[in-house]
């Protein structure tokens, strides 16, 4: 079985909270990024925000005990793994190495 890897498995303890920031985010450009739907929803919605000169910033991971088991590891390791995610997904491109040279 060839499954795609990925950064980290989706669920609500691996959850990464971001703040959109530019000026073009009110309520109704939101409305329409969330209105984005379909396999690659995410994607769409982080270069729609990208697109419209915003961008993603990291505000926290939602569950605790990761953030602090990836602390231990690192202290800067949550900003890291936000800014991977932020980038392989504004990138359409969710290979690891090349999001780490991207961002170094």
């Amino acid at each position: 079985m060839d499954k795609k890897q990925t950064l980290l498995s989706a669920s609500p303890a691996t959850s990464f909270v971001y703040k959109v920031e530019g000026s073009e985010m009110n309520a109704d450009f939101a409305g329409k990024i969330n209105a984005n739907e379909g396999n690659c929803k995410i994607e769409d919605r982080v270069n729609r925000i990208y697109g419209a000169n915003c961008v993603l910033q990291f505000k926290y991971v939602e569950n605790d005990l990761f953030y602090n088991n990836l602390c231990m590891i690192d202290s800067r390791l949550p900003q890291i793994i936000a800014r991977m995610m932020a980038d392989c997904y504004k990138n359409r491109d969710l290979n690891i190495q090349k999001a780490i040279e991207r961002i170094t």
